[in-house]
Protein backbone atom coordinates (compact mmCIF):
# COMPACT_ATOMS: atom_id res chain seq x y z
CA UNK A 1 0.00 0.00 0.00
CA UNK A 2 2.88 2.32 0.75
CA UNK A 3 4.22 1.77 -2.77
CA UNK A 4 0.83 2.66 -4.26
CA UNK A 5 0.92 5.99 -2.44
CA UNK A 6 4.43 6.80 -3.65
CA UNK A 7 3.55 9.64 -6.01
CA UNK A 8 7.23 10.13 -6.87
CA UNK A 9 6.98 7.29 -9.39
CA UNK A 10 4.10 8.81 -11.36
CA UNK A 11 5.84 12.00 -12.43
CA UNK A 12 7.86 12.08 -15.64
CA UNK A 13 11.57 12.87 -15.45
CA UNK A 14 11.90 16.52 -14.47
CA UNK A 15 14.77 18.96 -14.29
CA UNK A 16 16.57 19.13 -10.94
CA UNK A 17 15.13 22.56 -10.17
CA UNK A 18 11.60 21.09 -10.17
CA UNK A 19 12.41 18.17 -7.87
CA UNK A 20 11.76 19.98 -4.54
CA UNK A 21 8.27 21.06 -5.62
CA UNK A 22 7.51 17.56 -6.96
CA UNK A 23 8.73 16.07 -3.67
CA UNK A 24 6.42 18.42 -1.74
CA UNK A 25 3.47 17.61 -4.00
CA UNK A 26 4.11 13.87 -3.61
CA UNK A 27 4.17 14.21 0.19
CA UNK A 28 0.96 16.25 0.18
CA UNK A 29 -0.76 13.64 -1.99
CA UNK A 30 0.37 10.85 0.34
CA UNK A 31 -0.92 12.68 3.42
CA UNK A 32 -4.21 13.42 1.62
CA UNK A 33 -4.65 9.79 0.55
CA UNK A 34 -4.04 8.56 4.08
CA UNK A 35 -6.55 11.11 5.38
CA UNK A 36 -9.25 9.44 3.24
CA UNK A 37 -8.60 5.94 4.57
CA UNK A 38 -10.67 4.47 7.40
CA UNK A 39 -8.78 3.62 10.60
CA UNK A 40 -9.06 -0.16 10.11
CA UNK A 41 -7.41 0.13 6.69
CA UNK A 42 -4.63 2.30 8.09
CA UNK A 43 -4.04 -0.27 10.82
CA UNK A 44 -3.79 -3.06 8.24
CA UNK A 45 -1.21 -1.07 6.27
CA UNK A 46 0.60 0.19 9.39
CA UNK A 47 0.02 3.80 8.30
CA UNK A 48 0.18 6.20 11.22
CA UNK A 49 -0.98 9.77 10.79
CA UNK A 50 -2.32 12.03 13.55
CA UNK A 51 -5.93 13.19 13.27
CA UNK A 52 -4.76 16.81 13.31
CA UNK A 53 -2.80 16.15 10.09
CA UNK A 54 -5.97 14.70 8.55
CA UNK A 55 -7.89 17.83 9.55
CA UNK A 56 -5.21 20.20 8.23
CA UNK A 57 -4.75 18.54 4.83
CA UNK A 58 -8.45 18.58 3.88
CA UNK A 59 -8.78 22.36 3.33
CA UNK A 60 -5.43 22.44 1.52
CA UNK A 61 -6.55 19.72 -0.91
CA UNK A 62 -10.03 21.21 -1.34
CA UNK A 63 -8.46 24.51 -2.39
CA UNK A 64 -5.96 22.77 -4.68
CA UNK A 65 -8.64 20.66 -6.35
CA UNK A 66 -10.90 23.70 -6.82
CA UNK A 67 -8.05 25.58 -8.48
CA UNK A 68 -7.37 22.66 -10.81
CA UNK A 69 -11.07 22.22 -11.60
CA UNK A 70 -11.30 25.91 -12.55
CA UNK A 71 -9.08 25.24 -15.57
CA UNK A 72 -10.16 22.29 -17.73
CA UNK A 73 -6.88 22.39 -19.66
CA UNK A 74 -4.88 22.22 -16.43
CA UNK A 75 -7.09 19.35 -15.27
CA UNK A 76 -6.44 17.38 -18.47
CA UNK A 77 -2.70 18.13 -18.23
CA UNK A 78 -2.57 16.80 -14.66
CA UNK A 79 -4.62 13.73 -15.54
CA UNK A 80 -2.10 13.15 -18.34
CA UNK A 81 0.74 13.20 -15.81
CA UNK A 82 -1.00 10.92 -13.33
CA UNK A 83 -2.78 8.54 -15.70
CA UNK A 84 -1.94 9.05 -19.39
CA UNK A 85 -4.23 6.23 -20.57
CA UNK A 86 -7.20 8.06 -19.01
CA UNK A 87 -6.81 11.18 -21.16
CA UNK A 88 -8.52 9.90 -24.35
CA UNK A 89 -11.61 9.02 -22.31
CA UNK A 90 -11.66 11.86 -19.78
CA UNK A 91 -10.38 14.81 -21.83
CA UNK A 92 -13.40 15.16 -24.15
CA UNK A 93 -15.75 15.17 -21.16
CA UNK A 94 -13.63 17.63 -19.17
CA UNK A 95 -13.14 19.92 -22.17
CA UNK A 96 -16.83 19.80 -23.15
CA UNK A 97 -16.27 18.11 -26.49
CA UNK A 98 -19.49 16.59 -27.77
CA UNK A 99 -19.48 12.85 -28.62
CA UNK A 100 -19.81 11.74 -32.22
CA UNK A 101 -23.05 9.96 -31.29
CA UNK A 102 -25.34 10.69 -28.37
CA UNK A 103 -25.60 7.03 -27.48
CA UNK A 104 -24.74 5.10 -24.36
CA UNK A 105 -24.27 1.34 -24.43
CA UNK A 106 -24.40 -1.07 -21.55
CA UNK A 107 -21.38 -3.37 -21.31
CA UNK A 108 -23.54 -6.27 -22.61
CA UNK A 109 -24.66 -4.21 -25.63
CA UNK A 110 -21.07 -3.21 -26.37
CA UNK A 111 -19.84 -6.83 -26.18
CA UNK A 112 -22.60 -7.91 -28.60
CA UNK A 113 -22.10 -5.01 -31.02
CA UNK A 114 -18.36 -5.56 -31.29
CA UNK A 115 -18.49 -9.36 -31.23
CA UNK A 116 -16.38 -9.57 -28.08
CA UNK A 117 -16.99 -12.39 -25.58
CA UNK A 118 -18.24 -11.31 -22.18
CA UNK A 119 -16.04 -11.90 -19.13
CA UNK A 120 -18.35 -14.75 -18.08
CA UNK A 121 -18.00 -16.37 -21.52
CA UNK A 122 -14.22 -15.97 -21.41
CA UNK A 123 -14.12 -17.57 -17.98
CA UNK A 124 -16.19 -20.55 -19.13
CA UNK A 125 -13.87 -20.97 -22.12
CA UNK A 126 -10.83 -20.84 -19.83
CA UNK A 127 -12.32 -23.56 -17.60
CA UNK A 128 -13.11 -25.71 -20.65
CA UNK A 129 -9.58 -25.24 -22.00
CA UNK A 130 -8.07 -26.16 -18.62
CA UNK A 131 -10.19 -29.27 -18.25
CA UNK A 132 -9.16 -30.40 -21.74
CA UNK A 133 -5.47 -30.44 -20.79
CA UNK A 134 -4.18 -33.98 -20.38
CA UNK A 135 -1.47 -34.30 -17.76
CA UNK A 136 1.04 -37.18 -17.85
CA UNK A 137 0.43 -39.74 -15.08
CA UNK A 138 3.62 -38.71 -13.26
CA UNK A 139 2.84 -34.97 -13.25
CA UNK A 140 0.79 -33.52 -10.38
CA UNK A 141 -2.46 -31.94 -11.53
CA UNK A 142 -2.76 -28.30 -10.46
CA UNK A 143 -5.61 -27.73 -8.00
CA UNK A 144 -7.29 -25.22 -10.37
CA UNK A 145 -7.44 -27.79 -13.15
CA UNK A 146 -8.68 -30.65 -10.97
Amino acid sequence: MSHLMNADVIFPPLPGVAKPSVWLLAKLLRVAIIATLPRWQRDLANLRQPRIVDALIRPVMRLGLRLVAASPRLEVFLVGLLSPATVPVAAPAVLGIKPLRAETLTPAESFRRHGVPTPAELYEQLKADQSAIVYPPSAPVPAAAA
